[in-house]
C-alpha cells in the first residue's frame, strides 16, 4: 500500500507510521480477517497493490502498535508464565481452509486469554462489542486445536478518548476510568467450528461479487429526531420518531422561564453509515462508500467551506 503525506507531517513521524512489521502466514484467512465483511476484505485483497493511506490516517494504528512494546516487557518480566503475540494456525475439516490468528497475551498461571483493545467511549457505551466476541472465540479454537486450554476470555479495552471530566460530572453511564476490563462469553468447540466454517464458505462464495455491507456491518445508526435549544450545542434528547420528538418540545417549552418557548426546535439527524464515511479502507473503491461520501459531503457543502 502506498504511503501519502497530505499535510507534509515531519519526516520522522511518517517513517514511524510507515513501519509495521505485521505476518499474517500463509493461511487463507487469518481470525481478523474472518469476521470483516466480505465486501471489505474481497476489495482490500482485490486493490491491495494500488490502495494508498495518507500518513496523518495512521496515528491510531501507530498508536496501537505500542501495545506490542508493552507486551515484550510483560513476556521478559516472567517468560514461563505469559505466552505474547505468539500466532496458531489449524486446517479446517470440511473446508480445508488453513486458518491461522495470533493472540496478544495468554498467561499460563490462571489460563486466560487476554486482547487488547483501543475503542471510543462510544462504542464502549452501545455495547458493540460481537466482533470483539468473534476474534476472541477464534484465537480460542486455534489454541486449543494446538493443545492449549485458556479457561477466561478476557478484553482490556482502552478507551482513547475519554475524559476526566466527563467522569467526573457525568451521572450517567460514562465509565469512570480508561481502562475496561470485559469478560467474554467462551464459545464451545463446536460453535467455533460452525462460525469458522460459515465464514470460509461466505467469504469463498461472495469474494468475485461481494454484496454491500448490511447496516450493522456499515456501523450505520439509525435516524433520530434531537430537540435543541439555539443557546446550546448539544441535544437536549434523542428520540426515534417526530411524534415523540414534538410532545417532548412542548413539554419543555411549557415549562421554560418565559421568552425561553421561543429556543427550542426539532433537528432530524438521518441515518449515517459511520463505517463507511470515516473508517473503510476501501471506500474508494465501493460505489456504496463512493455515493455515500457523496452525499455527506453535499449535505455539509456549507458547513465544510472555507
Amino acid at each position: 500500500m502506498k504511503l501519502t503525506n497530505r499535510f507534509n507531517l515531519p519526516e520522522p513521524f511518517v517513517a514511524a507510521v510507515s513501519s509495521d512489521d505485521y505476518e499474517r502466514g500463509e493461511a487463507e484467512y487469518t481470525s481478523t480477517e474472518l469476521i470483516k465483511p466480505s465486501r471489505i476484505l474481497a476489495y482490500s485483497r482485490k486493490y491491495e497493490s494500488v490502495m494508498s493511506e495518507d500518513a496523518s490516517d495512521r496515528v491510531w494504528a501507530f498508536q496501537g502498535q505500542t501495545k506490542h512494546v508493552v507486551l515484550e516487557r510483560i513476556a521478559k518480566s516472567n517468560p514461563d508464565r505469559y505466552l505474547v503475540e505468539k500466532r496458531f494456525e489449524t486446517t479446517m475439516p470440511g473446508t480445508g481452509a488453513k486458518i491461522s490468528g495470533k493472540i496478544d497475551l495468554f498467561d499460563k498461571n490462571d489460563a486466560t486469554l487476554y486482547d487488547w483493545k483501543e475503542t471510543s467511549v462510544w462504542k464502549f457505551l452501545i455495547g458493540d462489542t460481537e466482533e470483539w466476541e468473534q476474534q476472541a472465540n477464534i484465537n480460542l479454537f486455534l489454541m486449543r486445536m494446538n493443545g492449549l486450554m485458556p479457561h477466561r476470555l478476557i478484553n482490556i479495552a482502552i478507551l482513547k478518548d475519554w475524559k476526566a471530566r466527563k467522569a467526573r460530572f457525568t451521572k450517567e453511564d460514562y465509565p469512570k476510568c480508561a481502562v475496561h476490563v470485559m469478560p467474554l462469553p467462551m464459545w464451545s468447540v463446536g460453535q467455533a467450528q460452525e462460525y469458522i466454517s460459515k465464514r470460509v464458505e461466505k467469504h469463498r462464495a461472495e469474494m468475485a461479487n461481494p454484496p454491500v455491507c448490511n447496516k450493522r456491518e456499515r456501523w450505520q445508526r439509525d435516524a433520530n429526531f434531537a430537540v435543541m435549544r439555539t443557546d446550546r450545542k448539544r441535544a437536549i434528547r434523542l428520540y426515534q420518531n417526530r411524534d415523540q420528538a414534538e410532545a417532548a418540545m412542548l413539554h419543555a417549552m411549557k415549562i421554560a422561564p418565559p421568552g425561553d418557548s421561543k429556543k427550542f426546535y426539532i433537528e432530524e439527524r438521518a441515518a449515517e453509515p459511520v463505517r463507511c464515511l470515516d473508517f473503510c479502507e476501501v471506500q474508494t473503491y465501493c460505489d456504496f462508500g463512493m455515493e455515500a461520501d457523496k452525499k455527506w459531503k453535499e449535505k455539509h457543502a456549507s458547513e465544510t467551506k472555507d
